[in-house]
């Protein structure tokens, strides 16, 4: 297996050369801020390659934090797109990471331990042990 083989999300498509952008400020406007898991989707199959650190991965550390904060209620979205795309499923755990606002980690720790539909039980608990974790490594 090549090395671009061991980075590219399987499903995703051919591996571009390269990020299209080295500045965040000029990824389309729709690329973050994503008030649904599928616009969020849409946005990694577009430049997953491009999640490689520094302010593009802070801007979807964003995204994801708010999704799982603020709409919990939205969860099975998140199950559907994980359920036909698993390269997403640890895309959206990679970003529940300590960079990420401990009051939020703390809400979807909570909330994946105490308001897990029974059908989403495997998803809530790596949910959940990701934020624990996340925690963590906050301090």
């Amino acid at each position: 297996m090549t090395m671009i083989g061991l980075l590219w999300p399987p499903g995703v498509g051919r591996a571009p050369d390269s990020c299209p952008y080295q500045d965040v400020r000029k990824f389309p406007a729709d690329t973050f801020g994503s008030s649904t898991w599928g616009a969020l989707h849409h946005s990694y199959k577009r430049f997953c390659w491009c999640d490689n650190g520094g302010e593009f991965s802070t801007n979807y550390t964003e995204d994801v934090m708010r999704l799982l904060a603020a709409n919990w209620e939205r969860l099975h979205e998140l199950a559907n797109l994980v359920r036909k795309d698993p390269a997403f499923e640890q895309f959206v755990l990679r970003h529940i990471n300590g960079a990420a606002a401990t009051d939020d980690l703390a809400k979807i720790a909570a909330s994946a331990r105490g308001s897990c539909p029974e059908d989403l039980a495997a998803l809530c608990k790596k949910l959940q042990t990701q934020a624990e974790a996340a925690l963590e490594e906050a301090g």
